[in-house]
């Protein structure tokens, strides 16, 4: 199994936390659940009006299971983020990189979006890790998720790119660099420039990594359905369709990257498309609520890591 990959390089070899250590860990993830805090309610206030005046009329089951999806996905992607570190070299455990994930994806929800990779970066330079390395770690990442996501879009929502005349040649230049960026000269190439040790990577596992995250955006889009089906009834045939929409407007809003803000773009990105199957209304409801309710899925998780390591800071 690939999952079981080890390097030995004593660079990146994990070191026992000092009291202090855990403890700024702790502070630095207390304080980001605060700001997401801070920012939820923000949205919510921001779309009191449309919150309080649809007729609600909640289903739970599809609720639990969007919680469920999302859980699984996740854990999922806290699972890749470490495959690729440790095929980069590092011999942290998983987890520790799930608990790193998870803290840290908790921080795009912040404006700006590259403060995420500040703070894993910050994370991991506490076990002695390089800071670059780190960054380019994640720069591998945001690559194969964002090629990933428009092999989906290209699967699930080709129609919706003809339709809106979404510069389909775009997504062809964008995946065509991204392709060019992982491919396995280019970054050693990339390593060896910022003088960062790693070993070279292989096509399988970028293969691999690209189907684990073309599963992700799957998972996602059915995430949407779901918490869809909790507002209203969404026929099994359109599952396909909002796969796609979730897809491309998650490669949109990734090619953000480096803007102060996409705040908004997700939830104007999926009504748009949702009212090809549903009143505008509606969809702007759910795309508000899915945004409300993924927010709520991670700071339970992120208070969750919050909690355990409290908890192991005691011991």
């Amino acid at each position: 199994m690939p999952l079981n990959f080890s390097f030995n390089n004593p660079r990146f070899s994990i070191q026992a936390f000092s009291p202090k250590k855990k403890r700024n860990q702790l502070i630095l993830s207390i304080f980001v659940i605060f700001l997401t805090l801070v920012i939820l309610g923000i949205l919510i206030y921001r779309e009191r009006e449309v919150l309080l005046s649809y007729q609600w009329e909640l289903r739970l089951l599809p609720a639990l299971l969007s919680f469920v999806l999302f859980s699984i996905a996740l854990l999922l992607a806290g699972l890749l983020w470490g495959w690729i570190n440790r095929k980069l070299g590092s011999n942290i455990n998983y987890f520790t990189h799930i608990q790193y994930y998870i803290s840290s994806n908790l921080t795009k929800r912040i404006p700006g979006t590259v403060w995420y990779v500040a703070q894993r970066a910050q994370l991991y330079n506490s076990d002695g890790i390089d800071m670059k390395f780190t960054s380019i770690a994640s720069g591998v990442e945001l690559t194969l998720i964002i090629i990933s996501g428009i092999i989906i879009s290209l699967l699930f929502a080709i129609q919706i790119l003809v339709d809106y005349m979404i510069g389909l040649w775009l997504f062809i230049g964008v995946f065509l660099i991204g392709i060019i960026i992982i491919h396995p000269n280019v970054l050693a190439f990339i390593f060896r420039r910022f003088k960062v040790k790693a070993p070279r990577l292989d096509y399988r596992n970028i293969f691999l990594w690209l189907l684990s995250y073309g599963l992700l955006w799957i998972i996602g889009g059915v995430v949407l359905f779901c918490i869809g089906n909790t507002i209203t009834n969404i026929p099994i045939e359109y599952i396909g369709y909002i796969i796609g929409s979730w897809a491309l407007v998650g490669i949109l809003s990734s090619l953000l990257f480096f803007s102060p803000s996409n705040f908004g773009i997700t939830e104007i990105g999926l009504s748009v498309l949702l009212a090809n199957i549903m009143p505008l209304s509606v969809g702007i409801i759910i795309a508000i609520i899915s945004r409300i309710l993924i927010i709520v899925y991670e700071i339970f998780w992120a208070l969750a890591v919050v909690g355990y390591q409290s908890l192991s800071e005691k011991k």
